[in-house]
């Protein structure tokens, strides 16, 4: 299956507060949605304001899609310390 670009239209910001996200992102390819909250207010201005580099898009689709799973590793990584 070929490599599909990202898209500012994979993504739904919305603001929950000040400096505060929530971001969807929906695969363009299988339709899956991730969601995940972010404070990276940087980030979140620079796509929103039309600065949708590539490389921006990138970043939040790792904290959509990969973050999560990246926590969840820790948790059980750190219960694995502490129960030894």
């Amino acid at each position: 299956m070929p490599y599909v670009n990202d898209s500012i239209s994979d993504f739904e910001i919305i603001q929950l507060g000040r400096k505060s996200y929530q971001v969807f992102y929906k695969s363009p390819t299988t339709g899956k949605v991730w969601e995940q909250f972010t404070d990276d207010y940087e980030l979140i201005e620079n796509i929103k304001n039309g600065k949708a580099l590539i490389s921006n898009l990138r970043k939040l689709k790792f904290i959509c899609k990969l973050w999560k799973q990246l926590s969840n590793y820790l948790k059980i990584m750190a219960w694995t310390v502490i129960s030894m």
